[in-house]
């Protein structure tokens, strides 16, 4: 089992604090987001594959090539490849992965239920106001039949999150997706693919969760204490 972790990205939104360092290495009771992820996955991987760009020196310097004896190693997002899918195109993986986002901190428990799937397994939440994300189509059986960006009529509200565990299935399918609307390469749009293919399996989240857009949101976490486990 190998992991991608997506920790490329500068993000306007959290300056000043990324002026000099990447979202990634932005630091939340006491530790960066990137460290936050190591720790919860190492234990159950064989080598950890860091996507970096913006600063990626930064992230180089402070982990180098492996994290509590964990090969990591690192994949250069091309500026011109924009967005999730981007971030992946490129990566030669022949085994079962994880796909993280650094600025995404989930618990031991959800990490671990997508770990324990035995097929490719989509991660999903549960959303007030779906118009506002990608929302899931679910088959009677529980597995994925389409993403739909901000759907206008209501098909559900289990949102997609981004993190999945996929094969190598997956990366053949990244190859073929072209820009989308918003000109992105989007990783939603591989996963739609492969899901007319083979079935991917929808589960929830269970625990809380940490996802940073803004300084306002740091500050709130800070002030509501670590729930985060």
């Amino acid at each position: 089992m190998k992991a991608i972790i997506l920790a490329a990205w500068e993000w306007v939104r959290l300056k000043p604090l990324t002026n000099d360092i990447p979202k990634a290495l932005v630091e939340v009771y006491w530790k960066s987001l990137l460290e936050h992820n190591l720790e919860k996955i190492y234990k159950f991987v064989d080598e950890i594959i860091i996507v970096i760009a913006y600063k990626k020196e930064k992230i180089i310097e402070k982990f180098w090539d492996n994290y509590a004896g964990v090969k990591i190693s690192y994949h250069y997002q091309n500026i011109t490849k924009k967005w999730t899918g981007g971030a992946i195109m490129g990566i030669e993986i022949k085994d079962e992965f994880i796909i993280l986002f650094a600025d995404m901190l989930l618990s031991d428990s959800d990490i671990q239920n997508i770990l324990m799937s035995k097929n490719p397994t989509l991660l999903t939440m549960e959303v007030n106001s779906p118009k506002k994300y990608g929302i899931c189509s679910i088959d009677k059986n529980g597995n994925l039949i389409e993403i739909i960006e901000k759907p206008q009529d209501f098909i559900g509200n289990l949102a997609n999150t981004g993190c999945i565990k996929a094969d190598e299935k997956l990366l053949e399918e990244v190859k073929k997706i072209k820009l989308s609307s918003r000109w992105e390469y989007e990783l939603t749009d591989a996963i739609n693919s492969l899901a007319k293919k083979s079935p991917i399996q929808i589960i929830r989240l269970q625990e809380k969760f940490i996802d940073i857009t803004s300084l306002e949101d740091l500050e709130r976490i800070e002030k509501e204490g670590n729930f985060y486990k």
